[in-house]
């Protein structure tokens, strides 16, 4: 198995959120070892899976009474914790105090890390230098990881201390020297100055592989300090980490994951954006309509000669008696008076209510005038 360091040569430019990151992502079992001397926090910014606290004195602490004797690698296992997510951690240590008082016992550590079975070690070493206290765990390491910003600042301080490293760590080393490489913690409008930020580490930066940029988007850094992010995978933070795991885990011989799997079938765009599978999609067939439905009957013709009822397309017959509005014949005028009697011919008596309404209408004439 494999130990993958990440560190920084100076401040903190995310050496603990991308050690946090990649441990998430690993493609196969792996340990967090949290061995930054300034202090251990990782176990301080997530909970453990059943949600308990972290019990930061079980870890390195309580793993230094066995590197005095003799430490097993297999019972590096007994000393971690499971974290929310599923990650493995060995927590770290109080302070600078505590880790100074390590001492040697740091070189006993690195072996056991090495030598653990079935598990690759992802160790958070803090910022390293060749006078660190935790410097052993360089010496044993299979790939270590530089983790910067593209600043000015970052650049010349990983410059120098990528040199310096190198050269001893290469030079002391009987012939199984770590590989080197770097990680570009960079914000959405920077990452196009990622792999600018890596060539201009320039002869320092030779041999050393760039795994490529890890976005610093606040909503994808508060998965892990313990915050509830909805569907965290289509965080920026762990899209662009997958490509950065991949590239980690290829650089120590771990298959690529798209080659372990099985190959999915070709997809395709449609207009709206979707992908959708190549295969041909077969016609859900459609019943004929039954064709007594489609034929038109003809109307009775006792029907035909009704007013009430038409057939469709069908012409309304002429009647003589009905409808003289159709030609455009103006209708006689209603009389508002009984007609005069033809002369020579006697006015036939008016009734009493014929009498009655005739003066009425008289007295209302009257009365408009």
């Amino acid at each position: 198995m494999a130990v993958v360091l990440f560190t920084a040569a100076k401040g903190a430019p995310g050496v603990t959120t991308t050690a946090m990151l990649a441990a998430s992502l690993w493609p196969r079992s792996a340990v967090l070892v949290d061995a930054d001397p300034a202090g251990g926090d990782i176990g301080l910014r997530l909970p453990l899976a059943d949600g308990r606290p972290v019990d930061m004195n079980r870890g390195l602490l309580t793993l230094l009474p066995l590197a005095r004797r003799s430490l097993a690698a297999a019972a590096l296992l007994d000393h971690s914790q499971r974290l929310l997510g599923g990650t493995d951690l060995i927590a770290g240590l109080a302070g600078p105090e505590q880790a100074s008082a390590v001492g040697p016992l740091w070189n006993v550590l690195a072996g056991a890390f090495s030598d653990l079975p079935g598990h690759d070690v992802l160790i958070d070493a803090g910022n390293l230098h060749g006078s660190s206290v935790q410097f052993p765990l360089a010496r044993s390491a299979d790939l270590i990881v530089f983790v910067m910003r593209p600043r000015l600042a970052d650049v010349i301080h990983t410059r120098s201390r990528l040199t310096a490293l190198r050269s001893e760590l290469v030079t002391g080393s009987s012939g199984n020297a770590p590989d080197f490489g770097v990680i570009v913690v960079a914000a959405d409008r920077e990452f196009r100055e990622a792999e600018s930020t890596f060539a201009s580490l320039g002869e320092a930066a030779e041999g050393a592989r760039f795994f490529g940029a890890v976005s610093r988007d606040k909503r994808g850094i508060d998965i892990f300090n313990g915050g509830t992010v909805h569907r965290p995978e289509r965080t920026h933070i762990v899209r662009t980490g997958r490509v950065v795991v991949d590239a980690l885990a290829q650089a120590i011989g771990i298959e690529a994951p798209a080659a372990r799997g099985t190959a999915k079938p070709a997809a395709r765009k449609t207009k709206r954006g979707k992908e959708q599978d190549r295969r041909a999609v077969e016609p859900v067939p459609t019943k004929a309509a039954p064709t007594d439905l489609m034929e038109v009957k003809p109307m009775p013709t006792d029907l035909m000669e009704k007013d009430t009822v038409m057939a469709p397309g069908t012409a309304k017959p002429a009647d003589a008696a009905v409808p003289q509005l159709v030609s455009g014949a103006a209708l006689p005028a209603r009389p508002q008076h009984p007609p005069a009697a033809p002369a020579g011919q006697a006015a036939s008596p008016m009734s009493r209510k014929e009498l009655r309404k005739l003066g009425n209408d008289r007295s209302s004439k009257k009365g408009r005038s």
